[in-house]
């Protein structure tokens, strides 16, 4: 996950040091990608997939005009399986949180 994120992007329900001034909603992003290749080549598709749900969570947070997203929490499910043992897989990852304004 990108660190240099414009907003606070945190697993906790809260920021140390900062209270909530208010509560904006959920926000979330969602990536598909097919799997197959090598286990290093699925590693950094799965990776760029997880990058793409986290900025597309960040780009909606900001798109409420919030400055942090509490409690993010991330899921992955396989999408689709191929007949074939062979057969890629697509894989899909969520990542969603709270959008909120702090002090």
């Amino acid at each position: 996950m990108a660190t240099d994120s414009p907003i606070i992007c945190v697993t906790t329900d809260r920021v140390e040091g900062r209270s909530i001034k208010q509560t904006l909603g959920l926000v979330w992003g969602i990536s598909v990608v097919k799997l197959h290749g090598n286990p290093t080549e699925q590693c950094i598709a799965a990776d760029s997939a997880r990058q793409i749900a986290y900025e597309t969570l960040v780009e909606r947070a900001q798109s409420m005009d919030a400055n942090a997203v509490l409690g993010i929490g991330m899921d992955s499910f396989v999408a689709a399986r191929g007949d074939s043992p062979d057969d890629p897989v697509d894989r899909e990852y969520t990542i969603y949180g709270t959008a909120v304004i702090l002090y």
